[in-house]
């Protein structure tokens, strides 16, 4: 082998290892990038089940009816009873009723403990604005234990379909559905949320005992 040859051989050498080298950085930083990315994507918030049916509750941000921005488990559901109902504010039927009876569950809220809530989430983020919110919190009275919020995320997104069985946006007709909880405990239920304020009371009263017990 003449030394141009072997200038040549070692240069194709070269050539082999460098692609080779710049393959395995690739390959690296592709695998780096992909587990941020999948570390990105994990859901945040907590898994819920009720009545064997699992759902998501997300960490996204949400505004609320105050005109503040929080966020929807950590800051209003974590360590909390709540009591979860879904509305738009354009709706003159289910929701009125629903809003009516949860202005009278609220004023019982007091002896049940400091860390039992109501939370209204609508169902049709696009058109239920800040000022939206605030209003429907006015015609019923929204005191400082009653959270009315709004968010267009796919994650809220996700949830309002999990909890409700369709997609978000305004109904003619939708479920008079909500669900009560302890995230303390992991106890939650369903029920309708047209039975009666003394019903709802009756069921957040018994998870704030459940909570009580396990402390």
């Amino acid at each position: 082998m003449t030394a141009v040859q072997r200038v040549a051989e070692l240069r194709k050498m070269s050539g082999l290892l460098a692609l080779l080298f710049a393959c395995v950085t690739l390959g690296g930083n592709v695998a780096a990038q992909t587990r941020g990315e999948n570390h990105s994507r994990k859901p945040r918030g907590k898994i819920i089940e009720i009545e064997n049916v699992q759902a998501l509750i997300p960490d996204v941000e949400v505004f609320d009816h105050r005109g503040k921005h929080v966020h929807l488990y950590s800051d209003l559901i974590k360590d909390k009873v709540v009591l979860l109902s879904f509305f738009y504010t354009r709706c003159t039927y289910v929701c009125s009723m629903q809003g009516a009876s949860l202005a009278k569950v609220q004023k019982e809220l007091e002896p049940l403990g400091k860390n039992v809530f109501l939370i209204s989430i609508s169902m049709d983020p696009r058109d239920d604005t800040p000022d939206k919110l605030r209003q429907w919190g006015r015609t019923f009275g929204a005191g400082s234990r009653w959270s009315i919020v709004s968010s267009d995320t796919p994650e809220m997104s996700k949830m309002i379909k999990a909890f409700t069985g369709e997609d978000p946006g305004p109904k003619d007709l939708h479920s008079s559905t909500v669900f009560l909880g302890n995230d303390r405990t992991g106890k939650w239920l369903a029920t309708d949320g047209l039975f009666g304020p003394k019903t709802l009371v009756s069921y957040l009263t018994k998870l704030s005992a459940n909570d009580a017990n396990k402390r």
